[in-house]
């Protein structure tokens, strides 16, 4: 990756997909915790936010991004 900041990329959806990007680049497997629980809290944050919402693409997303984050912690951030 270039020296752009997870927070400089143009995400779809930053309000969450910060966290979760930077739990996806974490290369030292003793910050990938802290990274995963921080994506999973954006995640649910916002999947809060959106009951009752009618964004379904975005719902798609978040329900696929939470479902990598609990397949990484599973397996010890080694997919």
């Amino acid at each position: 990756m270039s020296d752009l900041s997870v927070s400089e990329i143009g995400l779809r959806y930053p309000e969450w997909q910060v966290e979760y990007t930077e739990a996806l680049l974490e290369a030292d497997p003793n910050k990938l915790p802290d990274r995963l629980r921080a994506a999973e809290a954006a995640i649910s944050k916002r999947l809060e936010f959106l009951v009752g919402e009618s964004n379904h693409q975005e719902g798609q997303a978040l329900k696929h991004a939470l479902h990598t984050v609990e397949v990484l912690k599973d397996d010890g951030g080694a997919l």
